[in-house]
């Protein structure tokens, strides 16, 4: 699978792209490991990493699990990435409650850390991405960065597909206005 994703501000202008193509599926659908790289491009389309990054995804008894040192993989040389996992269960319902979890990102003595709470399956919804139908759980978490003294407060929504992952997701500031949006444009070989 092959997926495209556009990334845009607040008044939809393109901010930037990112590609995700998945390397190696090893089990199944109920118990396995997904290997994909991404890269992430400017709104040129210009990458701007290096090389893609690598991740992985776990899949256990069909809840997906998404290790936060494998996402976000080394950004920047000597980075490291921390936290808990983030869980999705398999048999996830409308009102169901996620377990909240962190993220700690290091960079020498810079450490930001970043609270993923009140993380809730609030709906679905189908989206059509290349004249598909993907069937989504909509969750939606609040999430408060803090970096060298000053803290960031958010509000996220985001879609998932099963057998995609992330399909769409937006982000709110503390005041409820719409920041930023990411979403799924093409998908090959689904």
């Amino acid at each position: 699978m092959k997926a495209s994703f556009v990334d845009k501000d607040a008044k939809s202008k393109t901010t930037g792209y990112s590609e995700l193509t998945i390397n190696e599926i090893q089990g199944n659908a109920e118990n396995g490991t997904v290997t994909y790289m991404m890269q992430i491009m400017d709104a040129k389309y210009k990458p701007i990493l290096d090389e893609p990054l690598i991740m992985k995804v776990q899949i256990k008894n069909g809840s997906v699990s998404f290790d936060p040192s494998t996402q976000l993989g080394k950004v920047l040389k000597g980075m490291t990435v921390t936290g808990d996992n983030m869980i999705i269960p398999s048999n996830i319902s409308i009102g169901d409650i996620i377990k909240d979890y962190s993220l700690t990102t290091s960079l020498g003595a810079i450490k930001t850390v970043t609270l993923f709470s009140n993380v809730k399956a609030s709906g679905k919804e189908t989206l059509i991405i290349s004249n598909k139908p993907i069937e989504c759980i909509i969750i939606e978490n609040d999430i408060v960065t803090k970096i060298i003294g000053f803290e960031q407060k958010m509000h996220q929504k985001a879609w998932y597909g099963r057998g995609i992952g992330i399909v769409k997701s937006e982000n709110y500031d503390k005041e409820g206005k719409l920041v930023a949006t990411h979403q799924l444009t093409e998908i090959i070989n689904y």
